[in-house]
């Protein structure tokens, strides 16, 4: 299923863009390489992870030893540790900056108002990474490993972002979305269509994962918006949804 998910991303790149490239049908290959080079556009892939610790005492000590064997799984060697606390809530954080990515790994406490030995806990892991789809599928799958390692039942969502110049039209908005779609033989599951919000869910049956959306499962999400102040046409696919703002 991993192999599978770097052929589907890469696909579902190359269909979006290959008409913005030279006007011409562009090799997967060609596309992924272009999409590094900064005379085209940028793309940036977020990997999203929340797994429910359970409600057992954890001390800070062993709150900082989870978060410090997360990063050392990822690679991470270089980080920073911070603890916030609010009235509500207490993040134990593990921040790392490179030049290509960001990742931040957190600890969070919630606390419960009618009882204080009474907590929610959760491990969160973010991370950034700019202009490589392949490393941002292999570092999803390392995420899901670590998680199911640890006997965390989690939900991890990676979404990609492209941005390209100018605004599309919206047919030209349908046949990016409908080459997705189609590329999957994914079945539209909800949508909406307008210049106002562009976003559209659907199921495919080459992707193992989904979530419950309404009553149908959803597991693409395809969503396209403008930046009026930047002139750029922001397109974003995700597996399952889309969990930021677009």
């Amino acid at each position: 299923m991993k192999r599978g998910y770097i052929v589907i991303l890469i696909v579902l790149w190359s269909l979006a863009f290959a008409h913005f490239i030279n006007n011409k049908k562009t090799s997967e290959t060609d596309i992924v390489t272009a999409f590094s080079n900064d005379m085209f556009l940028s793309t940036n892939s977020h990997i999203e992870a929340v797994a429910l610790c359970g409600n057992n005492y954890v001390s800070e000590e062993a709150k900082v030893d989870i978060i410090k064997s997360v990063a050392g799984k990822l690679g991470i060697k270089d980080y920073t540790l911070d603890c916030a606390s609010s009235e509500k809530t207490q993040d134990n954080r593990l921040v790392a900056t490179s030049k290509y990515a960001n990742t931040e790994i957190k600890f969070v406490t919630v606390k419960n108002e009618n009882d204080a030995l009474v907590k929610r806990q959760y491990l969160m892991i973010d991370i950034s990474i700019s202009n490589s789809l392949e490393s941002a599928v292999l570092y999803r799958d390392k995420v899901e490993d670590i998680l199911e390692n640890m006997n965390y039942s989690a939900e991890v969502t990676l979404t990609h972002k492209g941005n390209i110049s100018g605004n599309l039209s919206l047919d030209e908005k349908n046949s990016i979305t409908d080459d997705i779609i189609k590329s999957l033989n994914a079945q539209i599951v909800t949508e909406r269509r307008d210049e106002k919000i562009y976003t559209v869910y659907a199921y495919t049956e080459a992707i193992d994962d989904y979530v419950v959306n309404g009553t149908s499962k959803t597991n693409v999400n395809v969503a396209i918006s403008y930046d009026e102040i930047a002139n750029e046409t922001n397109i974003y696919m995700a597996t399952p949804i889309i969990n930021e703002d677009y």
